[in-house]
């Protein structure tokens, strides 16, 4: 993989307010991407700004209608029927580091708003 490390060291950064009603889809049933961003209270911002951003929110303040899912080379998000990709810069990927004290899971492709950690809000 030709990607390094970007977000390794998150820190806390709350969201603040997401959108309930979804973007209205095109002709063709697929909605664009500003429009799926800006419902979802992520507009303006790029793959790198969005995963530090849900990154960084406590479980009780993830958004509920909204999966984001960090792959290999880009950042997947769907609420409902609709879904977005957001490339990943060129030589860069995420890594999560997720401690844990007696159990733990199969996390093929990290999901930032449905994730659940052993030591969920605890400083490490």
């Amino acid at each position: 993989m030709k990607r390094a490390v970007i977000a390794a060291a998150a820190l806390a950064l709350a969201l603040t307010g997401c959108s309930a009603a979804d973007p209205e889809p095109t002709a063709d049933g697929t909605v664009s991407q500003d429009a799926f961003l800006t419902t979802h209270g992520l507009a303006d911002m790029d793959a790198v700004e969005i995963i530090d951003h849900l990154d960084r929110q406590k479980v009780t303040e993830r958004p509920t209608d909204l999966k984001a899912s960090v792959r290999a080379d880009e950042l997947l998000l769907s609420s409902d029927d609709q879904e977005v990709v957001v490339d990943l810069p060129d030589n860069q990927t995420y890594v999560s580091i997720a401690p844990y004290l007696t159990s733990t899971h199969d996390c093929f492709y990290h999901s930032l708003t449905t994730c659940l950690g052993e030591l969920g809000n605890e400083d490490i």
